[in-house]
């Protein structure tokens, strides 16, 4: 208990001390594991993806390792046992989620894309960002939903739905301020590299990137992929993008490409 300026006691500032020696976390840990299945999902481009499932199964099991740590604490709490269980339902409110393993090394600011998902999904545009790990990213799994093939996309319904929410992100979605603002939108610099020019978009300095990238390698994995590469006529590829870029830019490129 602590006290306030005018030396009364002040529960509010309690300290709560657990013992985490009460439960056996690796056997929880082992037990969690063999009740949750997973399954490869196809179709991703750049990253491995896998749908994990069973977390509704693993709700007692935290419930009781819950109720462990907390039971000396709230030893004369009756309703403790109740509210344990509701706060854990409340937290796993899922059974199955997305493990998004990145691929693309290198290619990809996988922190920029990470942030702008986030904040994507508070504006509730895109679907539940549940965390990050090292190399991917944990996201909601949307049940009963399946990708849209290239006769659905023919269909007007379906192309106008499209239409309206990119309108709507377009429209009503901001991008946060700082870092994410300034890869989106561009820092504002002039010519000479003061920074009270206009604002040159991002996408411009990631597509010269991307042909940089591209152009820097010679072989690629599988003689099928070399073939392959050469087929896309980079030449041709960067002169359109050449192209673009002196449409649309608000200034050059400040390094061309060679």
């Amino acid at each position: 208990t602590t006290k306030n300026d005018n030396g009364e006691s002040n529960d509010d500032g309690q300290l709560t001390i657990l013992n985490l020696q009460k439960v056996d976390w690796e056997a929880l840990i082992s037990q969690s594991l063999t009740r949750l299945t997973c399954t490869k999902v196809t179709g991703g481009i750049t990253n491995a993806l896998v749908r994990v499932s069973g977390f509704r199964d693993l709700i007692p099991s935290i419930k009781s390792a819950v109720d462990a740590l907390l039971s000396e604490h709230n030893c004369n709490d009756t309703t403790h046992t109740s509210t344990t269980s509701t706060d854990i339902a409340s937290i796993i409110d899922y059974n199955s989620l997305l493990l998004r393993i990145f691929g693309a090394e290198g290619m990809i600011d996988r922190d920029v894309e990470t942030s702008t998902y986030a904040a994507l999904c508070n504006v509730s545009i895109a679907y539940r960002y549940l965390g990050r790990f090292q190399n991917g990213r944990i996201e909601g799994w949307l049940e009963g939903f399946r990708p849209l093939t290239v006769e659905d996309l023919q269909e007007e319904p379906t192309s106008l739905e499209i239409a309206r929410e990119m309108a709507r992100l377009h429209c009503l979605f901001e991008v946060p301020e700082g870092e994410l603002r300034e890869h989106h939108c561009g820092k504002r610099a002039s010519a000479d590299g003061e920074e009270n020019g206009e604002a040159q978009a991002g996408l411009w300095d990631q597509l010269t990137s991307w042909m940089e990238q591209a152009k820097g390698y010679t072989e690629f994995r599988t003689p099928g992929d070399t073939e392959r590469v050469k087929s896309l006529q980079l030449h041709d590829i960067e002169r359109e993008l050449r192209q673009i870029l002196e449409l649309f830019s608000v200034t050059r490129p400040q390094t061309p490409m060679g």
